[in-house]
């Protein structure tokens, strides 16, 4: 099936498929524990997706007329730039919690803590991306002439 390519409806088809393509990624990282894959997933929609998808159809209106791979090479940037700032300020964000708490957290709890905020932002880019790729190439690629 090929969907109308339009800012609003690429946004939505990177980011639903992301979404699903998230809680996958989950099930397998979380040895298939399905309640803690669902909560990965939803952290992911709450932390990454729900300003990435305004950044991509906002975005996506700016490059409205241009080819396809244009607007992939867009969509992609918009990811990359959000999962490496998203992960670095959650890092900050954790490290600093732990640096004010330091009787609150162990060792290894601090560890686990840094593991999971790098995790959630490798599964949203890996998804993210997996999905741009799949609805610039395959739902909203242009018709192929025979």
């Amino acid at each position: 099936m090929r969907f109308n390519p339009s800012p609003l409806t690429e946004a939505s088809l990177v980011a639903g498929i992301a979404w699903i393509l998230a809680l996958l990624l989950s099930v397998i990282t979380s040895g298939f524990n399905f309640n803690l894959a669902l909560s990965n997933a939803m952290a992911i929609a709450q932390l990454f997706m729900l300003i990435s998808f305004t950044l991509w159809a906002v975005l996506g209106l700016f490059v409205r007329y241009r080819a396809s791979a244009i607007r992939l090479l867009v969509n992609l940037s918009a990811t990359s730039v959000i999962s490496v700032a998203g992960t670095l300020l959650l890092l900050g964000l954790t490290q600093q919690q732990i640096m004010a708490n330091p009787d609150n957290f162990s060792q290894v709890e601090a560890g686990l803590a840094q593991a999971k905020v790098a995790s959630l932002g490798i599964i949203f880019f890996v998804s993210a991306t997996a999905a741009a790729l799949v609805t610039f190439l395959f739902v909203t690629a242009p018709k192929r002439t025979k």
